[in-house]
């Protein structure tokens, strides 16, 4: 998957029909002092059919000193279908002892497909163990705003993660627990235990 803002917390038939899935390939970057941007396409999978899609990255470098690290980011996509996506992004880092991080997102998500846009708050403590291994201790808020104007909270969610780069520094596992408070369950506490595999690909 390709989307920033799924949670997987309604992972049920229904939502697995509905997934979306992409490939996509950056051609071009362009990179000027603290600003950096990339063009390329990509397909969307959905339902068995393929989407072509136009995929622009910027990134824009607010602030960078010894502990403190901040940047702008924007992803822009426009599909062959007609829909568009547009997702802004605000991190912050700060470092508070040696390998001992603090981390703050904000998402705000756009398609002219949805009805409401989205917006995403994520507060997180990140330890790095040793070059291979790190753990994570964070909150996140999720909200739908209805033309820029209502907000209504979607969840909130408690969580932690483990991460392991256990093959070559090519194949990792993470493990993610987390407790869930969501608009849809009436705010009852869940619980989530999410295992995941991945693959980094790197050019010499």
């Amino acid at each position: 998957s390709d989307n920033l803002l799924y949670d997987g917390s309604t992972l049920n038939d229904q939502n697995l029909e509905d997934k979306r899935y992409y490939l996509r390939l950056e051609y071009f970057t362009y990179v000027k002092d603290t600003f950096n941007l990339n063009l390329g396409g990509g397909v969307r999978f959905r339902d068995a059919n393929l989407v072509p899609y136009l995929n622009i990255n910027s990134k824009y470098e607010l602030y960078n000193q010894d502990k403190h690290k901040s940047q702008l980011l924007n992803r822009f996509r426009y599909y062959s279908d007609g829909e568009i996506e547009n997702n802004f992004e605000l991190d912050v880092l700060y470092t508070l002892y040696k390998h001992l991080y603090l981390t703050w997102n904000n998402n705000f998500y756009y398609s002219n497909k949805h009805e409401f846009e989205t917006l995403f708050d994520d507060l997180s403590l990140v330890y790095i163990l040793n070059e291979k291994q790190r753990a994570t201790f964070g909150l996140g808020i999720s909200s739908s705003v209805e033309k820029f104007e209502h907000l209504e909270v979607n969840y909130y969610s408690l969580y932690s993660s483990f991460h392991h780069l256990f093959y070559k520094n090519l194949v990792y596992y993470e493990l993610s627990p987390s407790i869930l408070k969501r608009n849809i369950n009436d705010f009852k506490t869940s619980y989530r235990f999410l295992v995941n595999f991945g693959i980094y690909f790197k050019s010499e």
